[in-house]
């Protein structure tokens, strides 16, 4: 066989994507725990945010909540989307990846990503999202 056609071969093997190779499946139903979790997030926002940050309204809609947000310190108005992404190997091991992206008057959106979690997680999802929108609010106050 020619040397080129087989560095050619060897290359397209190792282009294949990574396998996930995990032993633990997800056997409950994910658009359930789904709905479950964007219930969870919803009714921490309104409860959970420090004092300053006053929620204007939470929309929902698919697998986002978009968030106004009224900061009464700095006088600013954000909307922070919250994102919750899953593909089909996601659905099979019960994943769900998490990003936060930032709006506002005379503001370039700007994208934060929280992490991939277990879509049963719903306390640490919880934190990590209060947390996220606290930050990704302050940040927008220093440009």
């Amino acid at each position: 066989m020619n040397e080129q056609t087989l560095g050619y071969m060897l290359k397209e093997k190792n282009k294949k994507p990574p396998v996930t190779r995990s032993t633990v499946m997800f056997h409950g139903d994910y658009k359930r725990e789904l709905e479950k979790l964007l219930d969870v997030v919803d009714s921490a926002i309104e409860n959970g945010l420090p004092e300053h940050l006053v929620v204007d309204s939470i929309l929902g809609g698919n697998n986002n909540l978009k968030v106004r947000l009224e900061d009464t310190e700095h006088g600013v108005e954000r909307i922070v989307n919250c994102m919750f992404r899953h593909h089909h190997t996601d659905e099979r091991y019960g994943n769900i990846h998490i990003d936060l992206v930032t709006n506002g008057h005379g503001l370039k959106s700007e994208l934060t990503s929280i992490g991939k979690f277990s879509i049963v997680d719903h306390a640490t999802i919880r934190e990590k999202i209060l947390r996220g929108i606290v930050s990704c609010v302050k940040k927008t106050y220093y440009r």
